[in-house]
Parts: C-alpha cells; structure tokens; sequence
C-alpha cells in the first residue's frame, strides 16, 4: 500500500467511498471482498501518514492480533494498569469490561482516541 502523503487522512479513513477509492483505485475487489476488508488497513493508512492514535476494546484487539502485537489494560478498582498483555490475556479481561483494553498506535504525542 502507497502511503498517502495528505493531511486528509482521517477524512478519506472514514468515509467508505474515498477509502474504497484508495485501497482499490483500479476497482479489483467485489463487493464482498471489499465488505470483508478490515478497520486494520485504515488504521495501517492512518498510522502510516504519521497520525497517532489510541484504540480501545475490540477494535485494539484486531489491531493487535493483526500485527502481533500485545496490549495495554488501563487501572480498574480491582487491579492497576497492566501493559503487554497477550491476546488471551486481554479477552479475559474483556469477558467483564472491554473498554480496560487499548493499543497505542503510533508516539502519544497528539494521539486522539478512534
């Protein structure tokens, strides 16, 4: 994938048409194909024109198992923060609240939740 050297990252990310424009400009996948392409490649595009962000739950958990990577658990009453879960670890944890999950992707300078 070509990186897209635009500050309208975020915009084409998030609107179907123009991300489909960008992952398929030559129109190759089917309908279906197309449907069962993942958030992973926006994040992908928005990671790599230098946006930072920080996601949470399920969406931190596919991210994750994407590029195999671990994940953090924010402090909750009953145990503090927890950083370099595993995949596993994290879905017990999200068996009783899924927004103590969350991914870094890129610096935490300027990072915005998705």
């Amino acid at each position: 994938m070509t990186k897209l050297q635009s500050p309208s990252a975020y915009r084409i990310a998030n609107n179907l048409s123009l991300f489909r424009e960008y992952v398929d400009p030559n129109g190759l996948l089917s309908e279906e194909e197309f449907e069962d392409f993942d958030n992973v490649a926006k994040y992908d595009m928005m990671r790599d024109c230098g946006m930072s962000f920080r996601l949470s739950g399920m969406q931190a958990l596919r991210y994750a198992d994407a590029h195999d990577l671990t994940v953090n658990k924010y402090a909750d009453p009953t145990e503090d923060a927890r950083e370099g879960l595993t995949i596993e670890e994290a879905v017990d944890i999200m068996h009783q609240d899924q927004s103590l999950i969350w991914l870094q992707v890129g610096t935490e300078d300027d990072s915005e939740d998705v």
